[in-house]
């Protein structure tokens, strides 16, 4: 069995190598030649050579030495950082075509003169530094005027502020202010109103209450363009404006004069003509005004008179319809004052703890009453704003009944150029309060003026407080600051 399985190995074998010795070996041409003999000749000459060494190659640079080496063999590169030296002529690695290229860009570049009277930039720089030198000029004036005034020719002005510019244009339209008395209270030049003409015009405002979008709508409702409307023809039954609407417009006002004095109110009343400043006189604040500067609100009227009056008397009760944000006033008939203290005839309490608490769940502002008050404790423990002529322990009734709300109340004063004078409040009217008293502010036409004047009286009395202050004489600096107004 196993000479026979190696008789059979050895025939495969012997095929195989005559099969491989038949075909043909393929050489590769890729092969290492040696280096020609000129090649080693140049090599071996090179090496027999000795190096040149400068002998002050730690200390100096020799130019000479460089020009030498470059010269003796271009393919050794020369010392330097990126191969080559910018200080030395002849090293530098730059290519000419790019050298070539940075001196053809140098000669496209071309300078262009500025011409102003062509450049919208220049002409606007221009027109800013013209306003500035103007406004400094104004500056200049205004600030001479304060300095060196004595009298009111010395102080004629020709440029006044912007501010003080609406100011006479408004007081322009008011028939009730003359000319004369504009450049008096300006302080301005005699022909100044007569340069003015009619060329500039104060400009009105017109404020677009939008109505609300409810949950079923897309957008909101379109209407008609309408002229504008002052407040004082607004009525509660006026069908342009939603009760809600109205609502928005009287608590922005109020919340305006709430920021305010009553005195503030008085010089701004003053301003328009109204020479009281609308000051109710003789009532005390028997409850005071807490956490603002003034109680405000709309005047509810209540008319009180004696039990033999012809008039019935009002059935409902008038402190269970106050509305929100009212001032309860309580007044009485004219036969009934007097111009005197205690300036009623009534010496019964009009009014007491139990009302101020019904008019307070009801959110008015606070009462005013032309007449007598009791429990006044009460009305400071709610700390809820009361003013009266008096106070007195008997209740209404005996004496008196209700006979109006919402009427106009009749008030008896005082007057410096007659026996007495009558004073009116209306329902509707603002009532200003603090511990200084009761001004009446009319809702009419006026008041918007009357408004807008408020805050720059202010500011400009602020102005004048400081001056005082530091030193400067107080009718002096108050000509100036309230000619800005």
């Amino acid at each position: 069995m196993g000479s026979s399985a190696s008789k059979q190995s050895g025939r495969k074998l012997a095929k195989v190598v005559s099969e491989n010795t038949t075909k043909s070996i393929n050489r590769t041409t890729n092969v290492k030649q040696l280096p020609s003999q000129t090649l080693k000749e140049k090599f071996e000459q090179s090496q027999q050579q000795p190096e040149e060494v400068r002998s002050d190659a730690s200390t100096n640079f020799d130019p000479k030495f460089l020009q030498k080496k470059l010269k003796g063999d271009e393919s050794i590169i020369p010392e330097g950082k990126d191969g080559g030296d910018p200080h030395e002529q002849g090293t530098s690695t730059y290519d000419k075509s790019f050298l070539s290229s940075v001196s053809k860009l140098g000669s496209q570049i071309q300078s262009v003169e500025l011409n102003l009277a062509r450049d919208k930039n220049a002409l606007a720089l221009q027109q800013l530094r013209s306003r500035k030198k103007l406004y400094d000029i104004g500056e200049q004036q205004l600030k001479g005027d304060m300095e060196h005034a004595v009298d009111q020719d010395a102080a004629a002005k020709t440029l006044v502020h912007p501010q003080t510019l609406s100011a006479i244009l408004r007081d322009l339209k008011d028939d009730r202010v003359k000319d004369e008395t504009i450049i008096e209270d300006y302080q301005l030049h005699p022909g100044f109103l007569k340069k003015l003409g009619t060329r500039i015009r104060l400009p009105t405002t017109t404020v677009i209450i939008e109505d609300d979008v409810k949950p079923d709508e897309v957008g909101h409702k379109k209407v008609p363009p309408q002229r504008r409307r002052d407040i004082s023809e607004v009525e509660d039954e006026d069908p342009v404006l939603e009760d809600q609407q109205y609502n928005k417009l009287k608590k922005r006002i109020i919340s305006i004069l709430s920021k305010y004095t009553p005195c503030d109110v008085s010089d701004s009343l003053n301003k328009h003509g109204i020479a009281n400043g609308g000051f109710i006189p003789n009532l005390t604040n028997q409850s005071p005004v807490l956490h603002k500067p003034s109680a405000v609100g709309k005047a509810y009227t209540v008319l009180y008179a004696a039990k033999n009056d012809p008039r019935p008397a009002v059935k409902e009760a008038y402190i269970d319809q106050v509305p929100e944000d009212a001032f309860v006033v309580i007044g009485l008939p004219l036969e009934l004052q007097t111009v005197n203290a205690p300036y009623i005839t009534v010496n019964n309490a009009l009014y007491g703890g139990l009302m101020s608490t019904r008019a307070q769940y009801r959110k008015a502002n606070g009462s005013v009453i032309l007449g007598r008050i009791r429990d006044l404790d009460e009305h400071r423990d709610l700390e809820y704003p009361v003013w009266s002529y008096g106070v007195g322990t008997s209740a209404p009734g005996p004496l008196v009944k209700v006979v109006g709300i919402n009427v106009p109340l009749e008030v008896k004063v005082a007057s410096i150029d007659k026996p007495e004078e009558i004073l009116t409040i209306n329902p509707g009217d603002y009532i200003i309060g603090d511990k200084n008293g009761i001004v009446k502010l009319d809702d009419n036409e006026s008041l918007n003026s009357v408004l807008d004047y408020i805050p720059k009286r202010v500011d400009a009395d602020t102005r004048v407080s400081q001056d005082i202050k530091e030193g400067k004489p107080a009718a002096e600096s108050q000509k100036f600051w309230r000619s800005k107004i």
